[in-house]
């Protein structure tokens, strides 16, 4: 490897009363931007640009703008000075081009007071254009700074309404903050396939509930679907539940808008129950009633379009719907299940078999009311295995018409009629009764009308 080495130190200090009122509590900072190798020195006040910025990112620092340039400093030199004058941290900015096309990025931050370094990362970077390159450290340099320095977290585990998050106390988390939960998104690149950097996804809103010295708890209030282990968590300053409320913003037949979008994670395929309110409290709170929910097939930026959700009060959902109503985010009424049926077959010609089954069936994401199944069973004689469709009949969550392709000593069309019947006492769990009629089995005995009693049971992947 052949380069020219060549130093070129730029360092800021700034010392100043903070007038500004919302940096009372800010610590002011020192950076010292390091340009190795021959190449691209030309850029260095964009570089400067994107450290300062990545700083700022941090909402715990200030930065004053009077420049002070001394040249071939050392953090060891450097140090002494901003003990003097009250400067709590240095920030160092180190990239070393190693070629035209590759670089070593190196931050590093130190405490004036005890001249100890609080923090070490550095990322090795190829690339074939330094324009996209500069650009996409604008995305990749606050991201780690605020993983490195614990102003941005990650989900540890999620549970049905809770996350855990792997900040706690000690970096300032509290009861009530609220975060955003994002990943990365979308790269962005040309067509050359240049990286400029991605497209935040933001996949949720929560509340921290619980907080120890390292870790926290937080409520879902919105995705409780798409927030998944491992995504980002950020605070968002000044934030409060009330903001991140949703409402009924237009209805149209069964169709209806909600005041939530994409910016704050709403996700096609989610249900958001719809709640009257019954008696107002105060401004803020209400007894409220549970109307209906809304299932949404189409999420724009800050709105989001639905159908009101199968239920056998749906027709009064949309008499009692108005504008206005509060929308929360709730887990899908409609789980994936397992049925475990046994079906006499061919019960009109009196000399029929028995088909004991096992059915999994899935809620379609797109589509309200159709479920996909997939069968497995065995009769006396032979093995069956099959596939079919159903869909609600009338909205009714409990009742259902549908069609399999079953493989059972030949192809045989299994065309039904069915519904699932609540157990009051055990939550979730329904009596199946399919009554349908079978034909193209080479079996004589499998073909005719079929009567399948099951249980039905639902499960979470």
């Amino acid at each position: 490897m052949r380069f020219l080495s060549f130093i070129l130190v730029v360092y800021f200090l700034w010392i100043g009363s903070l007038v500004a009122q919302d940096s009372k509590n800010k610590d002011v900072v020192s950076s010292l931007i390091t340009i190795q190798g021959e190449y691209y020195l030309e850029r260095v006040p964009d570089f400067k640009i994107i450290f300062d910025n990545s700083i700022r990112s941090l909402g715990k620092y200030e930065i004053n703008n009077d420049l002070m340039p001394v040249k071939k400093l050392t953090p060891e030199k450097i140090l002494p000075e901003l003990k003097a004058n009250k400067i709590k941290h240095l920030f160092t900015f180190d990239i070393n081009f190693v070629d035209d096309d590759e670089a070593i990025v190196t931050i590093e931050v130190f405490d004036s007071q005890t001249r100890q370094k609080t923090l070490h990362w550095s990322k090795e970077y190829d690339f074939d254009n330094i324009n996209p390159f500069i650009s996409y450290l604008q995305y990749e340099i606050p991201l780690n700074l605020k993983l490195q320095l614990k102003s941005l977290g990650r989900v540890i585990s999620k549970e049905t309404r809770l996350i855990f998050l792997d900040l706690g106390s000690l970096v300032g988390v509290q009861k009530g903050d609220i975060y955003r939960v994002f990943r990365e998104g979308r790269a962005l690149e040309n067509d050359d396939g240049d990286l400029f950097g991605r497209i935040d996804d933001i996949v949720g809103i929560v509340e921290i509930k619980g907080v120890t010295n390292f870790y926290s708890s937080a409520e879902i209030i919105i995705g409780k679907i798409s927030i998944q282990g491992g995504d980002f968590v950020e605070k968002i300053v000044g934030a409060s539940r009330k903001k991140f409320v949703g409402k009924v913003d237009a209805i149209f037949e069964d169709k209806v808008s909600i005041t939530l979008g994409k910016n704050v994670g709403v996700r096609e395929g989610s249900y958001y129950a719809v709640f009257k309110d019954i008696k107002v409290i105060s401004e803020d709170d209400a007894f409220r009633e549970n109307i209906g929910s809304i299932k949404i097939d189409e999420v724009f930026e800050d709105h989001s379009r639905g159908l009101l959700s199968l239920s056998d009060y749906r027709n009064i959902s949309k008499v009692l719907l108005s504008k206005g109503m509060v929308v929360e985010e709730i887990e899908s009424p409609h789980k994936d299940t397992f049925t475990l049926g046994l079906t006499p077959l061919n019960i009109s010609g009196g000399e029929g078999n028995s088909l004991t089954s096992l059915t999994y069936q899935v809620y379609s994401d797109s589509e309200l009311g159709k479920v996909f199944r997939f069968r497995l069973g065995k009769t006396e004689d032979d093995g069956m295995a099959g596939i079919g469709i159903k869909s609600s009949i009338a909205n009714s969550p409990n009742f259902f018409m549908g069609i399999d392709a079953l493989f059972l000593d030949g192809v045989v069309i299994n065309a039904f009629i069915g519904s699932a019947i609540p157990i009051s006492l055990i939550e979730g769990i329904r009596i199946d009764l399919e009554v349908g009629y079978l034909g193209g089995s080479n079996t004589s005995d499998y073909n005719g009308l079929a009567v399948n009693l099951g249980l039905k049971v639902p499960f979470s992947l």
